[in-house]
């Protein structure tokens, strides 16, 4: 069964996304083990959307 998906303001789904992209993107510069985990982390993240 797929999670429920709460209704939210139109934009803040590509806002959300772009921002941890950044975010993801600055931690595998400073951080390559951090940033494997994150881009872990997101992959799970989007298969529960």
């Amino acid at each position: 069964m797929r999670p429920k998906i709460v209704q939210i303001p139109s934009g803040f789904e590509v806002f959300f996304f772009k921002n941890v992209t950044i975010i993801t993107t600055l931690y595998c510069d400073a951080f390559l083990d951090v940033c494997n985990h994150l881009t872990y982390l997101y992959k799970e993240f989007i298969l529960l959307l």
